[in-house]
């Protein structure tokens, strides 16, 4: 990977951008109690985050996962994005980069009405060319569909883009699409990955892209 040719950067969202697990917390639970399941403790939720919803309810839940989608995304529609916060470093990175002439997509695996609301509020409307989410693919994350939508807007290649993300997902999503990837220690948690599988950058926060991109 030649650093000096990245010129496209695709983010991904929860755990790299941003910090939603108060308000992913509140609606899994409340969809839980809807369907008379037991509450779970936040850190048996926040280990989820980042991956498809699907595998969560699967593992909390044995109710059809459709109707277990259709209460959180109801219950969640406002809670998560008003929780949502900047990660630390997060702001003044991308501020910096593009006064250096990157150009940037998210992928991930929040729905676009989540995304959008939340580039919204921190208003980062003009910050982020492709905004992708795991209802604008017909396959989501460990899958590649949303980094090469992401990267088809943006007119990025294989040779001039990278994947910043902090879960394993993120890695397996980037290599299935032949794309760099920098994993940056997430809120949530580090994430176990084996050797063939490893990330090219690994990054104690997101700031550190500053000192690694000309």
């Amino acid at each position: 990977m030649k650093l000096n040719s990245i010129r496209f950067l695709i983010f991904d969202l929860d755990g790299t951008l941003v910090d939603t697990s108060r308000g992913v917390v509140q609606s899994v639970n409340a969809t839980l109690k809807f369907f008379g399941e037991p509450p779970r403790t936040d850190r048996e939720i926040i280990k989820f985050i980042g991956f498809p919803l699907q595998e969560m309810f699967s593992a909390f839940s044995s109710k059809p996962y459709n109707l277990l989608w259709q209460k959180f995304q109801e219950l969640g529609k406002d809670v998560i994005t008003e929780s949502a916060i900047a990660i630390d470093g997060v702001t003044e990175t991308l501020v910096e980069l593009r006064k250096r002439g990157y150009r940037f997509g998210i992928g991930t695996t929040k729905i676009h009405y989540h995304l959008e609301k939340i580039v919204r509020k921190f208003s980062w409307q003009k910050t982020f060319e492709a905004l992708v989410g795991a209802d604008d693919v017909s396959r989501v994350k460990p899958h590649p569909d949303a980094f090469l939508k992401a990267m088809a807007i943006l007119n990025g290649s294989e040779t001039n883009t990278l994947i910043v993300g902090d879960t394993i997902n993120d890695i397996l999503a980037a290599k299935a699409a032949s794309l760099p990837v920098a994993l940056v220690e997430s809120p949530y948690g580090n994430p176990d990955y084996p050797s063939t599988a490893a990330p090219d950058l690994k990054l104690k926060r997101i700031s550190d892209l500053l000192s690694l991109l000309p």
